[in-house]
């Protein structure tokens, strides 16, 4: 297979390659200051990010791309009871399916619809007719692989 002529968009493949702007940043030696350190500072990320959207520290977590934070936040919210579950639709992007199963935790998987969009009604009446049992609902927005 020709790489250079296939992107896998499921996968947040980019087709058209690493922009010039990111390349000249990644080309900065001060880019690489504090690559050697875990937690080193964020180049002002965070505070950037906080005044874009109006919001507080605490309102933002940065992560090295959305499993982790999707491994973290399902570890968060289903821990702590073993009869919560994750909500959501099937198929889209697993890692808090895979994550809820490795800690025990059941999931409640609704199908796509006939046209692949999610069915939100009945993620919804699901969600209030078992809300003892919900963890979280978990929606992907566009979903994956469906887009």
């Amino acid at each position: 297979m020709d790489l250079t002529k296939v992107a896998k968009i499921n996968n947040n493949e980019n087709p058209y390659g690493v922009p010039p702007a990111v390349r000249a940043a990644m080309d900065d030696p001060k880019a690489w200051e504090w690559a050697n350190r875990y937690g080193a500072p964020d180049g002002g990320l965070n505070q950037a990010l906080q005044e874009l959207h109006g919001v507080k520290a605490e309102n933002i977590i940065l992560g090295c791309g959305s499993g982790e934070l999707l491994s973290s936040i399902t570890i968060a919210l289903l821990i702590g009871d073993p009869k919560k579950k994750v909500l959501g639709v099937n198929p889209t992007y697993g890692d808090p399916y895979s994550k809820a199963a490795q800690i025990g935790r059941e999931t409640i998987r609704v199908p796509l619809n006939k046209d692949y969009t999610q069915n939100i009604p009945a993620i919804i009446d699901i969600a209030n007719k078992r809300a003892a049992e919900i963890g979280f609902v978990y929606i992907v927005n566009p979903n994956n692989p469906t887009g």
